[in-house]
């Protein structure tokens, strides 16, 4: 599971399974409006083009560390292909106020979601974690009590809501500490293995 729930990949067969694309004009409206709700100036802006593609390609001032892998595009040139999502970020604005302005004018249209510092994403309406591993659970069988989520950032919170247990990490932010059944080691600390350990030994 991908793209915040929105893409399902088979690893072992090396297909994708599922995949939502976002309405390019659509996204381009709520991120025009997002701006202006801000009344801050341009956000910087990434998409992730849609599948089998998926390449990141950003605007000039959307990182300072690019990656040779990434792809570099003025702002229009964003959305002259299909896309699965786009990232917005702000260089004096916080994530927060970003994400809460995205999704007043994005309400029903879109989803906003708060992956990490400077990645407000825009996704396809009624995309979430918990979509992405309902599909997936779903496909092999498995029910809510069955299954186990780990995650560290608000992005999560629909993904552990939906798992039968749902564990937090140590470094994870604090909303999502709050509503997880367990809070395990950071991950610099292997928490997700020190938690499958305890409950492999006890199966």
């Amino acid at each position: 599971m991908c793209g915040q729930g929105a893409q399902l990949y088979d690893a072992s067969a090396d297909r994708l399974l599922v995949s939502a694309s976002l309405d390019r004009e659509l996204a381009r409206s709520v991120v025009e409006r997002t701006e202006e709700a801000l009344g801050a100036g341009p956000l910087e802006l990434a998409v992730v083009t849609a599948a089998p593609e998926n390449r990141f390609v950003v605007t000039a001032r959307f990182t300072d560390r690019m990656r040779p892998e990434w792809g570099l595009a003025e702002r229009e040139e964003l959305w002259a292909a299909p896309i699965e999502k786009v990232l917005m970020r702000h260089r004096t604005v916080a994530d927060g106020l970003v994400a809460a302005a995205a999704e007043r004018v994005g309400a029903g249209v879109v989803a906003v979601t708060h992956s990490e510092k400077g990645m407000v994403e825009v996704l396809p309406a009624g995309t979430d974690k918990s979509v992405g591993l309902q599909l997936a659970a779903d496909r092999m069988g498995f029910t809510p009590a069955e299954t186990i989520a780990f995650g560290d950032m608000p992005n999560d919170i629909p993904l552990l809501g939906w798992a039968g247990y749902g564990v937090a990490m140590g470094n994870a932010h604090p909303d999502l500490k709050a509503m997880a059944d367990e809070v395990a080691p950071a991950n610099e600390d292997d928490g997700v293995a020190v938690v499958l350990e305890r409950l492999f030994a006890h199966s």
